[in-house]
């Protein structure tokens, strides 16, 4: 290569100046010492072939398309280079200049459009990885479709078009988190390997490229093929390249990263060794103090600090300190990865934090903190990150102030990293692990004596999922009579966002842009909230509800919440009068998590074997005690309610049941049949709701119910598809029939159904005149996909799947012809798990079938904590109605809603007063305490 570009520089200096030849061999030139750099990385060379380029412009006459084309390029890819090695915004916006003259000079040749359109994408997308700037990544995105769209689909160089294009969507997934986004990245980078010769470089970066994106599915997957595929791609990129080339460090960075992360899996140790081997090689064949090796010493201190957390070495750990702090004195303070690399040093010296002598924790606190406060660039959920990092140092410093401060701005972030654009699965992708923040927040305002504000920051950040839902359904009559004008463009804006996007087609012609079309609606949709809310009245219009709000909702009776951190754990009691935070000092946040498995999760105490069923409800009489003692007990003696009193007068209560505390059976709590007084059950009557924002919902909801007569759907499946367990429904049935017609109204109407397909299901529980809908039926709990848990129906029982009706098909926006005729009543779920949240990670966001049918509209809901008993559903289905027909009839003085409640604490009731066998049914804790009430 050396003797290459001298022969082309030895030409340049022996042809005469006006020798027609002579722009041709300084272009020659150019290219050479352009090829050097790339494979030596010499600055030197770079700036030469920048001066020759222009050079040579200057000497190809102006009808010379082609070579002037052939000539923007070069200095448009040199100024490209150029910048990333000097961080220079004025040379990227010059390059992607030149790139777009290019697209314009090549108009009609579709390859060399081609070509000057993925100049354009590639510099723009240089841009964004240096400076930001969402236009910039969605304009790369624009160029990089369009090099594919105009070529033939066998052109030879459509597959790395190809590979261009699945690195913009990477991108645009990073940063707008849409799960297709990421899956089309790793279709069409399948297709660029495929299509690329072996060994080749080309095929190499094709390779790298689906390594990231495969590894980036795999984190929000955990899907173990993908990381195995993963790997495989880096190794092979690894391999076919031959040492000595500038790329091939960057394959092995990246195939370290995909090692790292397959032992912190399968705890094999030659994945780790292999690893920390693979990113040493790539730091030790860079320039001493480069970029690259900067980002090299980061993924090594990633794998050191991997190494530590596995065998506890503190030399690993204060090895993996030294590194990132390198890598950050070297990274530009507007570069996108340096977020993540601040966040990633502050955890280090927060792990060490507890682990250094005295004298050295205050440092490091102080080094953490700077690391989390002082990020000027990053998007929403990288400041929530850094926040939540952050806040805890505040909190171990005991500085209250500022880390509820700090903690409360990244509570204001979490709506937009899960835009309303977002589709469920990709929102709930967004929120994972944000879960705890809200907690964190109200904890350090307990500890100031401010409940008031630890309780709406706590409301703020629960229900981001939900809230978005509710929206759909909200009364936005004060809004028309306000402002008709913004009222419809609020309407149009919302259906528009809660459209799912088109699946991409790479092949269309992409004229409008479907996300970034979408963007501007949410740009728009936010600008309209926001002059909504300038309107009188409505200052509050979509945001979480205030101190007075929530103190307005109590007047029925108290509400409690739970916040429990591992500092701290309180109730917080609100009533019309006032918001206090009751101390658990007997409660702690370890002792909570650790009994929430018991109730939730694979090995749950409802899993139990038949033979093991009396071992079971003992463990579970116990927990009940527990939740008793620790936490409900001294709530209810807080309130003065553990005085005796009559079943009929016993007030309402209602549970907030975001977080750890609301996955446990607290209307259940207490000493059972032994000490009658030392229940919950004696002194209230339990609700449950998932915030308090969704109590105001099924309150609006429930204002517009009639419960004169009542007409009511029956929904059975005796024999479900796909082979499962036949259900006992014709008792269950047969009870409800008899209850039915018992009654006096003639008017009331029981529509069955029995073996529905979901869609049937659906336009009952949506846009028919039914009041109650009683479905008795198999659920499928999801664990890993909450959005996905689902009611299981079909008319086929030998088909070989059942037809489901999932959370996030409930919880999408109505059509027109689903909308009821007449607002619905209760939904009761006689099913199994339908009122319980299994994905710890979205703790604070109830996604569970109960809740998805109240942001349906129904402002009460009967539903269960685990697996319903068959003798306790027929006994409790048939009390139920029986009572709630009974109230309806006698009862008109009580408050809206209050009847569903008591009539289910009166079914409880009987059937703890049964005798099952020799037994007691009210020691059969598992049968009864699964049946909560959730709403109004």
């Amino acid at each position: 290569m050396d003797e290459a570009t001298q022969i082309s520089e030895e030409l340049v200096r022996v042809t005469p100046a006006d020798d027609e030849l002579f722009g041709s061999y300084v272009f020659n030139f150019a290219g050479d010492l352009q090829n050097r750099y790339n494979r030596y990385g010499n600055l030197p060379d770079l700036i030469a072939a920048k001066a020759n380029f222009h050079r040579s412009m200057t000497l190809f006459p102006k009808d010379h398309y082609n070579h002037r084309m052939a000539v923007r390029q070069q200095i448009s890819l040199v100024l490209g280079d150029r910048a990333e090695a000097r961080l220079s915004i004025e040379d990227i916006d010059l390059a992607i200049k030149y790139a777009r003259e290019s697209v314009d000079a090549a108009s009609g040749v579709p390859a060399q459009q081609s070509l000057a359109f993925q100049a354009v994408g590639e510099r723009l997308a240089v841009k964004f990885a240096l400076f930001g700037g969402m236009g910039n990544l969605e304009e790369s995105m624009k160029a990089r479709r369009n090099t594919v769209d105009i070529l033939p689909a066998d052109h030879k160089d459509t597959p790395m078009k190809l590979h261009a294009l699945a690195n913009s969507l990477r991108n645009n997934f990073e940063h707008y988190g849409k799960m297709s986004d990421l899956d089309e990245s790793i279709l069409l980078a399948r297709r660029a390997v495929r299509s690329i010769p072996t060994p080749s470089v080309d095929r190499c970066m094709a390779l790298d490229g689906l390594s990231n994106s495969l590894s980036m599915r795999y984190k929000q997957t955990g899907s173990s093929q993908d990381l195995d595929e993963a790997v495989t791609a880096s190794e092979a990129a690894v391999g076919d390249l031959p040492k000595g080339r500038k790329e091939r460090y960057g394959y092995l960075n990246g195939l370290s990263n995909r090692l790292n992360s397959r032992y912190t899996r399968s705890r094999d140790k030659q994945d780790l060794d292999r690893a920390i081997e693979a990113v040493s090689e790539a730091v030790s064949a860079c320039e001493d103090g480069s970029d690259d090796q900067c980002i090299y010493l980061n993924t090594l201190g990633n794998c050191l600090l991997t190494r530590f957390e596995a065998f506890g070495d503190m030399s690993d750990l204060d090895a993996s300190i030294e590194k990132g702090r390198k890598y950050l004195s070297k990274i530009p303070k507007t570069h996108p990865f340096r977020v993540n690399g601040m966040h990633n040093l502050g955890l280090r010296l927060q792990t060490k934090y507890f682990r250094a002598a005295d004298d050295e924790k205050e440092t490091l606190l102080k080094e953490a903190l700077e690391l989390a406060t002082k990020c000027s660039y990053d998007t929403p959920l990288g400041r929530i990150k850094n926040g939540q990092l952050g806040g805890y140092c505040f909190m171990q410093a005991k500085s209250w102030e500022r880390a509820g401060n700090l903690l409360s701005e990244s509570v204001k972030l979490f709506r937009r990293a899960s835009p309303v654009s977002l589709g469920d699965q990709d929102r709930q992708r967004r929120l994972r692990d944000l879960s705890g923040i809200s907690s964190l927040a109200c904890a350090c305002y307990l500890a100031m004596e401010q409940p008031e504000r630890g309780l709406e920051i706590l409301e703020a950040g629960r229900g981001i999922m939900s809230d978005i839902a509710m929206g759909y359904h909200s009364d936005l009559s004060a809004l028309r009579m306000a402002d008709k004008s913004l009222h419809d463009e609020y309407v149009r804006l919302r259906n528009q966002l809660s459209q799912p996007l088109p699946e991409a087609q790479t092949s269309s012609s992409h004229a409008e842009d479907s996300v970034a079309k979408r963007n501007e609606d949410l740009a728009r949709f936010e600008a309209v909230e926001a002059s909504i809310r300038l309107l009188p009245e409505l200052e509050s219009f979509n945001q979480s509800l205030s101190a007075q709000q929530m103190k307005d909702l109590a007047v029925q009776g108290p509400l409690v919440a739970f916040c429990t951190v591992d500092q701290r754990c309180d109730a917080i009691i609100v009533t019309p009068e006032k918001i206090e935070a009751v101390p658990l000092p007997e409660l702690t946040n370890a002792a909570i998590k650790e009994r929430v498995n018991l109730i939730v999760g694979k090995s749950r105490l409802s899993t139990m074997p038949p033979s093991k069923h009396a071992l079971a409800n003992k463990r579970m009489r116990a927990l009940l005690e527990w939740i008793w003692e620790k936490a409900v007990r001294p709530v209810l003696q807080h309130l003065g309610l553990l005085e005796s009193q009559g079943r009929s007068s016993r007030p309402r209560i209602w549970w907030v049941t975001s977080g750890a505390m609301g996955l446990l059976p607290l209307h259940a709590a207490g000493k059972g049949a032994k000490n009658l007084a030392e229940n919950t059950y004696a002194h209230v009557v339990s609700t449950y709701i998932p915030t308090f924002a969704g109590l105001a919902f099924a309150r609006q909801c429930q204002d517009k119910v009639d419960p004169v007569s009542p007409n009511m759907a029956l929904v059975t499946m005796p024999e479900t598809p796909g082979g499962l367990e036949p259900l006992s429904t014709e008792h269950e049935s047969q009870a409800i029939r008899d209850v039915f017609a018992a009654t006096s109204d003639s008017h009331k109407e029981l529509l069955e159904l029995c073996l529905p397909s979901a869609t049937d299901v659906l336009t009952h529980v949506r846009g028919s005149n039914v009041d109650i809908v009683h479905l008795a039926c198999h659920a499928d709990p999801n664990l890993d996909d909450p959005s996905n848990t689902a009611l299981l129906f079909g008319s086929e029982p030998a088909a070989p799947a059942p037809d489901p009706l999932p959370v996030r098909q409930l919880r999408r926006m109505p059509t027109e012809q689903q909308k009821s005729r007449r607002p619905p009543r209760l939904a009761y779920l006689s099913a199994c798990c339908t009122a319980q949240q299994y994905d710890l990670r979205l703790i604070d966001e109830n996604i569970h079938l109960a809740a998805a049918f109240q942001l349906c509209g129904f402002p009460a809901v009967v539903g269960t904590l685990w697996e319903a008993d068959d003798v306790a559903a027929v006994v409790i289905a048939k009390a139920f109605y029986a009572e709630l027909f009974r109230l309806d009839y006698e009862d008109h003085q009580g408050q809206p809603g209050d009847h569903v409640a008591r009539a289910l604490d009166f079914a409880t009731g009987i059937y703890r007063s049964l005798k099952i066998g020799r037994a007691s049914a009210a020691n059969d804790a598992l049968a009864w305490a699964s049946f909560v009430h959730i709403g109004a």
